[in-house]
């Protein structure tokens, strides 16, 4: 059976720490990653998946939309590699940061090549669900 993967915390959310059980019951429930996009308010991905790394033994940890401009380049790699040791390897680092650094590459090209915003930020939505697609290819495989 193919991997399967389900989101943690949807939507706006006024206990994150809902997530961190709705972890537990995905993982339970055999699910093979969880995935957690982040928010402005309390969905900071870091946050969040480090606490359910240390409440979970095997599920997968995967971020879907980090906020890049939130943080510097620096900060995700940070966050991913913390994410990662916590996690004992479970954490899916590639999607984040592939994603990112694409994102950032691809907008600036396009920004300076004169394309509207509109499309600028359509092309980077497709970069990464590229992105994330490769990453979750490349965990399926192993």
């Amino acid at each position: 059976m193919p991997p399967l993967s389900i989101y943690i915390l949807p939507g706006r959310v006024d206990d994150p720490a809902r997530g961190i059980q709705e972890a537990i019951e995905a993982e339970r429930l055999g699910f093979d990653r969880i995935w957690l996009a982040e928010r402005y308010d309390l969905k900071e991905a870091g946050a969040v998946l480090g606490a359910t790394a240390a409440v979970t033994n095997r599920i997968g940890l995967a971020t879907g939309l980090v906020i890049d401009a939130c943080r510097t380049p620096l900060m995700t790699a940070a966050m991913g590699a913390t994410l990662q040791a916590l996690s004992d390897g479970r954490f899916t680092v590639l999607g984040t940061v592939l994603g990112g650094v694409f994102v950032v590459w691809v907008g600036l090209g396009l920004v300076l090549g004169g394309l509207s915003p509109l499309w600028v930020n359509t092309i980077n939505g497709l970069v990464l669900v590229g992105a994330v697609s490769l990453s979750t290819a490349v965990r399926s495989r192993r």
